[in-house]
């Protein structure tokens, strides 16, 4: 009698870890599932993007541009070339472009941020790739500042991001990879 308590409770074991592993099995199968679900879901949106924004960045070779010459329907102006890891290049002309704006934590001043994805042209410096148009500041503070509500600048100061298209007019790049600085500034011109 014992030992049919014993081979009872042993079938009742095996039946409870067989089912515990069943049940492990579907769950891990409905993961997968959902896994694969989010993935193709990725892949479709980056095939739609990709249809959509059909576009290549423009690759500038910065040495080989001089003063005068157009980019991006701009005139290069202001250009110092003194190798691939150090230079000044000014754009004369309008540009839109679509970001944020957004606190600088080093100095808390107000600055536009472009959107990674919107890389209208990108430059190399040492094998690395770096679009045109940087974290920007305004030479025209005053007429940047009083064209953001009291509201939005609230938010900017509590380091919230808030998306804009921006209109700028003379924009420049300056890069020094020896010193780690990389930025940009140009003239306010409005909001759309």
């Amino acid at each position: 009698m014992k030992k049919m308590k014993n081979i009872n409770l042993l079938m009742s074991f095996v039946i409870a870890i067989f089912l515990i592993s069943c049940s492990e099995s579907n769950e891990k199968k409905e993961v997968n599932a959902n896994e694969t679900t989010k993935s193709e879901t990725i892949q479709d949106e980056n095939k739609i993007e990709n249809k959509v924004e059909n576009t290549e960045p423009l690759v500038i070779v910065v040495k080989d541009l001089k003063n005068g010459d157009v980019l991006l329907g701009n005139t290069v102006v202001d250009l110092d070339y003194v190798n691939d890891g150090k230079f000044t290049l000014g754009l004369d002309g309008e540009l839109t472009l679509n970001g944020k704006l957004t606190m600088n934590q080093e100095n808390g001043e107000i600055m536009f941020f472009p959107k990674k994805e919107d890389k209208k042209a990108i430059f190399k410096v040492k094998d690395q790739e770096y679009s045109l148009f940087l974290w920007t500041g305004m030479r025209n503070k005053k007429e940047f500042l009083a064209a953001i509500s009291p509201e939005q600048i609230k938010a900017i100061e509590s380091f919230e991001d808030i998306p804009t298209t921006i209109v700028i007019k003379n924009y420049k790049i300056f890069v020094s990879t020896e010193d780690f600085y990389i930025g940009a500034d140009a003239d306010f011109i409005r909001f759309e």
